[in-house]
């Protein structure tokens, strides 16, 4: 358990049957802040149907808050928030997310155009960092979301690898996790710092 400074309180705990978990204080409405290792990012390149580029996160410690007035009941902090943001549910991946246009994706500092890596840092509307990191670029992956101006972003459990190359197997694992409810989607900007 840690208090920080400004006075929240974070708690992390471990289950036998699940991940590492963390608990805060506070209202469900406001960005769950992931910290450090908290969230993994997954570039991949587009597929059939809406034809973007793909950012897909999943959580590594889910975040949940325990609000007094809803009886101390523990309850997920990110889903709720990005569903008051405008994220859908969408159960596959051909259909396109709506488009969220004050959420931004920032490259920093992007490879050239074959496969690499680059900074990533993504916003919501309130400047909130939603996720702060370094991602695996498939080749072209930066080129296409900097000229489309956009990327699919999908959030939830899909048992993704960000390292690894095989965007097939990728792709699959994130359309099951889509047709099985586990994914908030969205259409995000995306530019270059």
């Amino acid at each position: 358990m840690v208090r920080d400074p400004l006075g929240n309180l974070s708690v992390w705990f471990t289950h036998p049957d699940c991940l590492p978990s963390r608990l805060v204080e506070g209202a469900t409405t406001v960005a769950p802040a992931p910290q450090g290792d908290d969230m993994r990012m997954t570039a991949l390149p587009p597929r059939t149907g809406h034809g973007l580029p793909i950012l897909a996160a999943q959580l590594v410690r889910p975040v949940f808050t325990k609000p007094e007035e809803q009886g101390g009941e523990l309850t997920e902090v990110l889903a709720p928030y990005l569903l008051s943001q405008g994220f859908a549910m969408l159960g596959e991946l051909d259909s396109t997310p709506p488009h969220l246009e004050q959420w931004i994706a920032v490259l920093i500092a992007p490879p050239g155009p074959d496969a690499g890596t680059a900074r990533l840092l993504i916003l919501d509307p309130d400047a909130s960092q939603l996720f702060a990191g370094v991602i695996c670029t498939p080749a072209d992956w930066c080129r296409h979301a900097l000229a489309q101006g956009q990327a699919a972003l999908y959030v939830g459990d899909a048992g993704l690898d960000p390292t690894s190359p095989g965007a097939h197997q990728q792709h699959e694992r994130l359309d099951h996790a889509a047709r099985q409810g586990r994914l908030l989607a969205a259409t995000i900007s995306v530019i270059e710092r």
